[in-house]
């Protein structure tokens, strides 16, 4: 069978797409410059990239702790455990099988969250904890020409550090049990398990009731204030949990955080995006819409 080798000179796709993640990640590394972060627990870069677009090598910089994040990088792989689960140890299999035992583990919990592309997936690891998997994937423009294949794992470290930072702040964000980054070929695939929230619902399927709208709204007028723009803060990306009336933030895929509270034509951008939803899938507006509005000006 005759053996065939890919062309040197790059297709129309792959220079778009590598030209457009080029800029993308110039624009966060000049924002992460800028910010000046006081969580201890961030992930820092110690390593340069490889050739390509290869995994970096990162560590947490605190000392081994009961409460130290733990990870584990190799050339074709990068890997963040949350500090009970790495506890357990034998982690550093994951960095080759990891894939394999997420999907066991989700065979086994045999439950799909949510719809479409944002579906995830339910997992429950040894020491009990629940978490929802859910696997990176572009949006827009990239989502046709790419799905869930990366460059390189920046992306998935990037949304770890977010989540670490605003939980740090005091934003409900469910924390990260594990994020896996996997090379296949000359792409990545990106995972992540954040910890399920238990009795929750969106605040898009609780839109008929006011308090959820207040809820997310006080969420968001704390986001906005910490400087984050999130590309896909809309109604069925905020959970809504009526037991302690707490509204949280989830898929922080994207997101950005800058070092200064958002200006007024960023915030009215993101609750523009986040009524739109409203009428895209429910038809109109909650009651409430334009005191929120007001509110969040």
């Amino acid at each position: 069978m005759p053996v065939f080798y890919q062309p040197i000179n790059l297709s129309v796709r792959q220079r778009l797409v590598q030209s457009i993640e080029h800029r993308q990640r110039k624009h966060d590394i000049a924002q992460r410059t800028h910010a000046n972060s006081k969580n201890p627990c961030v992930l820092r870069q110690v390593g340069e990239l490889e050739a390509g677009h290869s995994a970096q090598r990162y560590h947490a910089p605190m000392s081994e702790s009961s409460t130290t994040p733990r990870t584990w990088s190799e050339p074709q792989s990068w890997l963040f455990v949350a500090p009970d689960l790495a506890a357990a140890g034998g982690w550093e299999d994951w960095l080759t099988k990891g894939e394999t035992e997420l999907e066991k583990l989700a065979v086994a919990a045999h439950r799909v969250l949510g719809e479409g592309r944002g579906a995830a997936r339910s997992v429950v690891f040894a020491n009990g904890a629940a978490g929802v998997w859910r696997v990176n994937r572009h949006g827009g423009l990239l989502g046709g020409l790419q799905g869930d294949r990366y460059l390189s794992p920046d992306r998935l470290r990037q949304e770890v550090e977010l989540s670490e930072a605003l939980r740090a702040e005091k934003v409900r964000t469910p924390r990260v049990l594990l994020a896996l980054a996997m090379k296949d070929g000359n792409n990545w695939r990106q995972h992540l398990v954040t910890q399920e929230v238990e009795g929750a619902e969106t605040v898009f399927s609780a839109r008929s009731n006011p308090a959820a709208l207040e809820a997310a709204g006080k969420l968001m007028h704390q986001v906005f204030e910490l400087g984050l723009w999130a590309t896909d803060l809309h109604p069925d990306n905020l959970l809504w949990r009526a037991e302690d009336q707490s509204c949280w933030l989830i898929d922080l895929a994207g997101a950005k955080r800058f070092p200064h509270p958002l200006d007024a034509g960023q915030r009215a951008a993101r609750v523009d995006r986040f009524f739109r939803y409203y009428r895209k899938h429910a038809g109109e507006e909650p009651e409430g819409a334009d005191a929120l509005r007001e509110s969040l000006r």
